[in-house]
């Protein structure tokens, strides 16, 4: 199922937004609980052609301890479907689109542990799906997440990268004018410009 993923019909900026989307409802999800609120999500994507590498990072309060299991295993959908997140699909097929070779790392806001997923589909599958984390004690609690992609399958080029952006601007618009969201792209911060009235 796996390596089914590789040959989705994605774009690049809609399998970026498959992050963003989680990062946002997580967000929305855990603003205020823990005694903490943000007031903005931060989504910070970082592109490195020469290295073949993508990063998406949020501060989104992490992925609670007890999620680990649902998060990382393919059509496992969270037990609230009405919000972004609905078939428990997304950041497994998007990450696996863009690479066999990728890691993510999480701590909880309410965890003083961050845990290290490294995920290579090679691996993986000689392990039969099992991913084991690596834990280590934080030295602070922060909450985020970071996807970090590497090998990349395909080249952003130029006129790629730009659609990225524009698409990604659009498609998150309304959260973009709301101030409840900033996403950068190699420390550009995305605005949606409409069509003059």
């Amino acid at each position: 199922v796996y390596r089914v993923f590789r040959h989705l019909k994605y774009k690049p900026w809609f399998a970026i937004a498959e992050f963003i989307d989680n990062s946002i409802q997580s967000f929305i999800s855990k603003d205020g609980k823990y005694g903490t609120t943000r007031g903005v999500c931060k989504v910070k994507i970082i592109y490195e052609p020469n290295n073949d590498f993508l990063s998406i990072e949020d501060n989104a309060f992490g992925i609670s301890d007890s999620e680990h299991q649902r998060a990382f295993t393919a059509g496992v959908p969270p037990s609230d479907t009405s919000g972004l997140s609905e078939f428990g699909m997304g950041m497994k097929s998007a990450s696996i689109w863009f690479s066999p070779k990728w890691t993510v790392t999480t701590q909880a806001i309410d965890s003083n542990l961050e845990y290290i997923y490294k995920f290579d589909l090679d691996e993986v599958e000689k392990a039969n799906g099992l991913l084991t984390p690596e834990v280590n004690n934080a030295k602070y609690k922060k909450g985020y997440t970071k996807i970090e992609l590497h090998k990349l399958n395909l080249k952003l080029k130029g006129g790629t990268i730009k659609k990225i952006k524009d698409h990604i601007s659009s498609i998150y618009r309304c959260y973009l004018r709301s101030d409840n969201l900033v996403i950068s792209f190699n420390e550009e911060n995305l605005c949606f410009e409409g069509p003059p009235v």
